[in-house]
């Protein structure tokens, strides 16, 4: 939301404030499905668009993602984590950096009305802790 928020002209960062509520609500539960939507949020708005630098790190993320769950993701759990911010974590900080760098440049391209942020931030809040059995890349 930070991200997005740094980005949105007024009106539609009005709009942002509704979601804080929610957003405050959550948890780390959930951080790298989240992190997956937006990658995979990011590759769909920039159309595999190759001329532009949000279209460029989108691809190079659509491929980090097929290799990610090829090597089974959910192994993060046995990494150190240093200072707070681990493995997993700065795959969440890049994917959501992406998603909002398309969001910007699909703005700058057809105005913010035309950049569905709102679904893919509704979706994002929608995420809760993971149940029983379930795996970081499930969703």
């Amino acid at each position: 939301m930070r991200e997005l928020g740094r980005s949105l002209p007024g009106p539609e960062r009005s709009r942002l404030e509704g979601y804080r509520a929610t957003s405050a609500e959550t948890t780390h539960h959930g951080d790298l499905r989240r992190a997956l939507y937006c990658a995979e949020w990011a590759v769909q708005l920039t159309g595999n668009r190759s001329d532009t630098r949000a279209g460029r790190r989108a691809a190079r993320l659509k491929e980090q993602l097929a290799i990610g769950r090829a090597s089974l993701f959910g192994a993060h759990f046995g990494f150190a984590v240093a200072d707070g911010v681990g493995p997993v974590e700065d795959v969440g900080i890049q994917c959501a950096e992406a998603a909002a760098d398309a969001a910007r440049e699909a703005a700058d391209r057809s105005g913010w009305a035309g950049v569905p942020w709102e679904a893919l931030l509704e979706k994002l809040l929608a995420v809760g802790a993971p149940g029983p059995g379930a795996t970081a890349t499930d969703g």
